[in-house]
């Protein structure tokens, strides 16, 4: 069911009053900059993983990376405000109330929607389509972990690793599955690492990993919207993609960039599972300091 949208009155959540609750792979973020300017557009994505740039010493900055076409959309730029939106159904209508409202990070400007080259050790580079950008994490009484889900069950994500053409050759048998914000946790088989994909304006997108669901062309879709910067693992529970998108005419297909090329066009590494920023590197904004 397509829920409608009522827009309550959204405001930045001054950094005193963010919840303590720890960040998470996989949950809902969005700029809300369409509805802070009195628009009804929540532009809902998912939040792919945390990482720490390179270079930056024994005390990195920590990071969080989602799709590029959702922290930058409704014309956001670098300086605005990544939240975490609390959501509510009304009458099968969503609504963000202002008090659930937690600002969490700050988009940096780093972004890449479009080709990077990359190569995979001791192999030629290729072009990858990736679509990311980046935002600083708010460090006043905010903590990370790159997990997914929590308590006993929850799945510590400790390396990236690679989806090797080899692994997909026998055609169906390498396993994924991906946590997003709207459709939660589904299971898919990789159809192909080299997918090409044609996008709005005709343009070829290469290298695209290209999921269908394992539920079939019946059953759940993989991906949905809202789904966009999903984390995409293998049956280890390594990191190997972030999604980007689905197929519209068949919804059972989703898209995904690998994670490789995506952390060597941000100059990042994967953070480890667990951390707690510190004050002593704040990047956030004087107007919104207490």
């Amino acid at each position: 069911m397509k829920l409608d949208l009522i827009p309550l009155p959204v405001e930045p959540i001054p950094a005193k009053g963010m919840a303590a609750a720890p960040l998470r792979m996989g949950m809902a973020i969005s700029n809300m900059a369409d509805l802070l300017a009195g628009g009804t557009r929540p532009g809902l994505g998912t939040l792919c993983c945390f990482a720490y740039p390179i270079g930056q010493g024994m005390h990195p900055q920590p990071v969080l990376l989602g799709n590029d076409h959702v922290l930058h959309a409704h014309e956001a730029s670098q300086g605005s405000l990544v939240f975490q939106p609390g959501i509510q159904t009304q009458d099968e209508k969503m609504a963000f109330p202002a008090d659930e409202m937690r600002g969490i990070a700050v988009l940096t400007g780093q972004r890449k929607y479009g080709h990077h080259d990359y190569a995979y050790p001791g192999e030629s580079a290729l072009p990858y389509f990736i679509d990311v950008a980046m935002a600083s994490l708010l460090p006043e009484a905010c903590i990370f972990q790159n997990t997914v889900a929590d308590g006993p069950s929850a799945q510590k994500v400790t390396k990236a690793s690679r989806m090797h053409p080899s692994d997909v050759s026998l055609g169906g048998r390498y396993r994924v599955w991906k946590q997003g914000a709207a459709t939660g946790r589904t299971e898919g088989v990789v159809l192909s690492i080299r997918g090409e994909v044609h996008g709005p304006d005709g343009e070829i997108r290469r290298n695209v990993i290209i999921i269908q669901s394992a539920a079939g062309s019946q059953g759940q879709p993989f991906c949905n919207d809202g789904d966009s910067g999903a984390p995409l693992f293998n049956t280890r529970g390594q990191l190997v993609g972030m999604v980007w998108g689905k197929d519209p005419a068949r919804p059972e297909i989703g898209y995904a960039s690998p994670i490789h090329p995506i952390l060597d066009a941000m100059q990042v590494i994967l953070a480890q599972p667990y951390h707690k920023t510190s004050s002593r590197h704040s990047t956030t904004p004087e107007s919104l300091r207490p």
